[in-house]
């Protein structure tokens, strides 16, 4: 094993220590909707309790769409938003939200992979990673990752990469809320209410995360419909959005 892809599996083993220490001390802390959480004495925390990143209303978020391998896309997002020097001088309220995709159609999966993971080490409180459709192994070999893989560090060790990348995101969060009301998903809203948050970390979380990662939100749309991408998936309209009433959405918001 040359010492390239060598540096590539140990920076991805500390990546997924960091999910699974950041989602063990957060465990708990979560609350059964927006309204009990500001009054929880962890209201004011930033923290992860399984699927589910919350984050207080206090400071300022970037929320971050579809990466797909553009490392210029990140580079520029990071340089515009001022996180790094945010970061230096001490500041503990700035956060940056990826929402998901972030290999497959671009030309630099590779190096997009090493500096998302990079800031997830080096900023754990402040970068939230979500899981997004394209975090899933089926769809991440077939649309391009594994090709990337396989050209940057060759068949036998980029397979064992992209396994072990695929491995590492299954611990990633799907839902951001904030204590100001506001949601962040990479799909959209799942077509079963939620009765609670903590449904997300439940039995019916597997059903729901799915339709969060998968769901569309076309504008033409007047109801949730069915989408051709798949069974389960759903489209959904500004009505519907409109109408939600899930504990995620927050009518007391600020």
């Amino acid at each position: 094993m040359n010492n390239r892809i060598q540096a590539s599996l140990e920076m991805l083993e500390s990546f997924k220590k960091v999910l699974e220490e950041e989602k063990e001390k957060g465990q708990g802390k979560l609350g059964s909707n927006i309204q009990e959480m500001r009054k929880r004495v962890y209201g004011e925390e930033c923290f992860t309790d399984g699927m589910v990143v919350y984050l207080p209303a206090r400071g300022h978020v970037v929320f971050i769409g579809d990466i797909h391998g553009d490392l210029e896309a990140v580079n520029s997002i990071i340089k515009q938003s001022h996180f790094i020097e945010n970061m230096e001088r001490g500041e503990k309220d700035f956060f940056l939200v990826f929402l998901g995709d972030y290999t497959d159609r671009g030309q630099k999966d590779i190096a997009t992979i090493h500096l998302l993971m990079a800031l997830k080490i080096r900023y754990t409180d402040n970068v939230f990673l979500l899981k997004g459709n394209h975090e899933e192994v089926d769809v991440a070999a077939d649309y391009g990752l594994l090709h990337s893989c396989v050209e940057a560090y060759g068949e036998s060790e980029g397979r064992g990469f992209f396994k072990a990348y695929m491995e590492a995101v299954k611990h990633l969060p799907v839902i951001v809320v904030t204590a100001n009301g506001m949601v962040g998903v990479h799909g959209g809203v799942p077509k079963e209410k939620l009765e609670s948050l903590k449904d997300l970390n439940g039995d019916r979380a597997q059903a729901l995360i799915y339709e969060m990662t998968w769901n569309d939100p076309p504008t033409n749309t007047p109801g949730i419909i069915w989408n051709q991408r798949g069974d389960g998936v759903f489209s959904y309209g500004e009505k519907s959005f409109e109408d939600l009433e899930y504990p995620v959405s927050g009518k007391e918001t600020d």
